[in-house]
């Protein structure tokens, strides 16, 4: 892993636990890990020729070009993005709090409840409803509270369009060549071939272990494109996404 050509790659990906699969050999020197909103903001500023996006920053940009087959994605239950009631009494929802460090989350959230149960609902900082909870945050609640009453977006995506949902991928930027983008591709698929074989290492618990083997899935195959087209045209229909863009794999 570790040569010249790829000590000069400029490498960002999302400071959860659920990323570190696909980051195994990268060198610190190249790499750089932030929320997703923080992500996506320094990749726009050109701080990286490859980070990990959320897939509603990949759909907003024109001509996109994402790596094929690498990502982060899940098959129904999550089991880390989700929303969680104020309540444990009531899963009914006239005003939620956002995400401060997902994008992608929120607006899925406003897909499902605007769109598939048409309940739709009010933004709001404070005295809620609900919040919408990602990440290692929202995973360390789900395992000290697993009676808590949970909406699971991944688990309600597949129960509303019977796809798989891509939450993150790997997007090159504009300004790197296709022919670098093939060796940033190469580089990091092998990274993935090793990460996978170490699962075991990154876990502490047998949740842990269950989360990164079972429930979220790295290698993403064609469903996750028609998936990521169904995301597209719910975005556009509810009028979270200003107008369509078509993208490229490498």
């Amino acid at each position: 892993m570790r040569d010249p050509v790829s000590s000069s790659f400029r490498i960002g990906a999302v400071s959860y636990l659920n990323a570190k699969p696909l980051l195994e050999g990268i060198p610190p020197s190249s790499l750089l890990l932030l929320p997703p909103r923080l992500l996506a903001e320094e990749f726009e500023k050109g701080a990286f020729d490859v980070a990990l996006l959320p897939t509603y920053t990949f759909l907003k940009q024109p001509q996109g070009r994402a790596i094929q087959g690498l990502g982060i994605g899940c098959e129904g239950t999550v089991l880390s993005v989700f929303i969680k009631p104020t309540s444990p009494d009531s899963l009914t929802f006239h005003t939620l709090k956002p995400s401060p460090e997902s994008m992608t989350s929120n607006r899925l959230t406003e897909v499902l409840l605007t769109k598939y149960q048409s309940t739709p609902f009010l933004w709001r900082e404070s005295e809620s409803d609900g919040e919408v909870m990602i990440g290692d945050l929202a995973f360390d609640f789900k395992s000290k509270n697993p009676t808590y009453p949970l909406i699971d977006l991944g688990e309600a995506w597949w129960n509303a369009t019977g796809l798989p949902f891509v939450f993150a991928m790997w997007v090159l930027h504009p300004q790197v060549s296709d022919e670098k983008g093939s060796l940033i591709a190469e580089y990091l698929r092998k990274a993935w071939l090793q990460g996978k074989t170490k699962i075991p290492t990154y876990a502490k618990t047998a949740l842990e272990f269950q989360y990164l083997s079972h429930y979220l899935q790295y290698e993403l195959d064609s469903r996750y494109d028609l998936s990521l087209r169904q995301w597209q045209r719910d975005l556009l229909e509810i009028g979270s996404l200003e107008k369509k863009n078509d993208w490229k794999w490498i």
